[in-house]
């Protein structure tokens, strides 16, 4: 949901425009992401479903999850949180009383998407996304949780896990149908790398995700992964760098070498790139942000779609 309004957003002719603009480079799945928002890392607060005109309200959403069904996509829904000021890997309570609060009103939240996805045949519910504090302390209660899920949702179910430690070292991949990661492994520290460069550290990050992979025995979807059009995006994919303005070239070249990398990978399921906008104005080669629409990218993606 890139518009923020009603003529762009995932409510929006232009995102069904956009959707079957994936399905031509060859995509066939597509995650929709509703957020909620929270102003606090440290106090537990209700988790609201938007309902303003324009925003990610349960009426957008369906549009976006309804279009792309009818186009023959496999769709994911994956609510976010948004915090104000951070992001989900800093919620972290400072008692036990305030993470059952918490925990609560995740639960209730979750469960909100877990009966529309049900509803609505949508293909996949992905949980959660990078809350690595709350899953690395308390598992159990993530245990629980998932299984109250399950009681509402039929489908396949998933936890998007931020990548290094959270990825690395969760105890609870048995309770969902895959192991799931944001992939943001830097894949070079060189300012002026050789292709060889960047694919030989591709290849070290995809070893990450082989061996926890191995570890668990089961397969592995990378609920996101890109890079910024940035300069040297390779150093830190998570960073949108934009005080040196566009290097579209180098988004292109990450592309590949990940791309190469991940090939023929017999555990991997699939890959989601982040992200592609509700409209197709957004991108182009002077923007800085992850988006490849409209950038070479955009090219190697296609490529690599078709290819596979």
């Amino acid at each position: 949901h890139e518009g923020y309004g009603i003529v762009n957003g995932y409510g929006s002719r232009s995102a069904a425009e956009a959707l079957a603009y994936t399905q031509g480079m060859g995509a066939n799945a597509v995650t929709i992401i509703p957020y909620s928002f929270i102003n606090d890392a440290n106090v537990p607060q209700q988790l609201p479903i938007p309902t303003s005109a324009g925003s990610e309200n349960d009426e957008s959403v369906l549009h976006a999850v309804l279009e792309a069904k009818r186009l023959g996509l496999h769709v994911t829904i994956k609510p976010q949180i948004w915090l104000r000021g951070g992001w989900p890997g800093d919620i972290e309570m400072l008692n036990e009383a305030d993470w059952e609060t918490f925990f609560q009103h995740y639960e209730r939240w979750i469960g909100h998407y877990a009966v529309m996805s049900e509803l609505y045949g949508v293909d996949m519910l992905c949980v959660g996304t990078e809350l690595s504090k709350t899953t690395l302390s308390h598992p159990d209660r993530w245990r629980t949780m998932t299984a109250e899920w399950r009681a509402l949702y039929s489908g396949p179910m998933v936890y998007a896990s931020n990548w290094g430690e959270e990825f690395e070292n969760l105890e609870f991949w048995d309770a969902f149908d895959f192991i799931a990661v944001n992939s943001y492994y830097p894949i070079c520290d060189k300012d002026a790398p050789s292709d060889r460069d960047l694919r030989k550290g591709a290849e070290s990050a995809v070893s990450r995700l082989a061996a926890v992979h191995r570890r668990h025995n089961k397969p592995i979807i990378i609920t996101e992964i890109g890079y910024p059009s940035t300069s040297m995006p390779w150093k830190a994919p998570w960073l949108e760098n934009r005080e040196l303005g566009a290097h579209v070239e180098d988004q292109a070249r990450c592309y590949e070498a990940i791309c190469r990398a991940l090939d023929d990978q017999p555990w991997l399921r699939g890959i989601y790139w982040w992200k592609w906008p509700s409209y197709l104005d957004r991108g182009g080669p002077d923007e800085l942000g992850f988006t490849p629409n409209g950038k070479p990218a955009a090219d190697v993606v296609t490529a690599w779609f078709n290819a596979w």
